[in-house]
């Protein structure tokens, strides 16, 4: 499994289109780090905070991350046939999936490290705009819990890809998450008052940060989110481990 990550993975990082991709996502992150309230004449606390939050919730910002790296995970398998490969050589669809899902986890904690490197670069010396202990955890736990979110939907995603075997499928998927729903929900919750994404996974991250804002763990949010999760992965491993694969 190990030798698989490492081929996946240098076959990625070779992609130039993803190099592209993660630029014009480093680049609108500041953009919207200054429309946040960042390009305020003097940079303080609540404008940094107002960035960041700005930055890493937009929609634009999300399908950055999410459908290129869905795209150089899995959008090769169907015609290079990769799982049928190493699947016929020994390696058990269960160790399949894991890989592919640990190929997606390592290139979204990357992606956020660049794209959030000019965060990181405020929280080095949060004196310098007074950001409080408490402000600097929450800065690191909304990164971390937004890093979280993007990979969940990326399970969600490849659960579908494994089902149908359809890369379009999957990026569908990913748009679904990323826009339709939050969409749709929004209206539920203002029409009818009808709080439904609060109980789905993303809702759950959302609360879990909302909690920790207020001095709070949020651990029992994470926790069901997690089940989420899991349970996505169980769902995957279920038909994929009866999906005949042609060879």
């Amino acid at each position: 499994m190990r030798d698989l990550i490492r081929a996946d993975l240098r076959r990625i990082l070779r992609q130039r289109k993803l190099y592209l991709v993660l630029l014009i996502l480093f680049i609108y992150i500041i953009v919207k780090f200054m429309e946040g309230g960042a390009g305020e004449a003097e940079l303080n606390a609540t404008a940094f905070m107002n960035g960041m939050h700005g930055g890493l919730s937009s929609v634009l910002t999300q399908l950055l991350i999410i459908i290129p790296i869905f795209f150089a995970v899995f959008a090769a398998e169907p015609k290079a046939r990769t799982m049928q490969c190493v699947i016929g050589h020994g390696l058990t669809r269960e160790r399949f999936v894991a890989a592919k899902l640990l190929d997606a986890a390592i290139l979204v904690c990357l992606t956020f490290i660049i794209a959030c490197s000019v965060y990181l670069m405020f929280l080095m010396e949060p004196d310098e705009l007074g950001l409080s202990s408490g402000q600097v955890r929450n800065a690191y736990a909304y990164m971390l819990l937004t890093a979280f979110k993007m990979f969940g939907f990326i399970v969600f995603s490849a659960m579908i890809f494994f089902i149908t075997n359809s890369t379009a499928a999957g990026v569908v998927t990913c748009v679904f998450l990323t826009v339709v729903f939050k969409v749709v929900f929004g209206l539920l919750d203002l029409f009818f008052n009808m709080h439904i994404g609060d109980y789905l996974f993303d809702g759950q991250i959302d609360q879990a940060y909302t909690l920790m804002e207020a001095g709070g763990s949020g651990g029992l949010h994470i926790f069901f989110a997690l089940l989420y999760i899991v349970a996505a992965i169980a769902v995957t491993v279920f038909f994929f481990e009866r999906k005949e694969l042609e060879f």
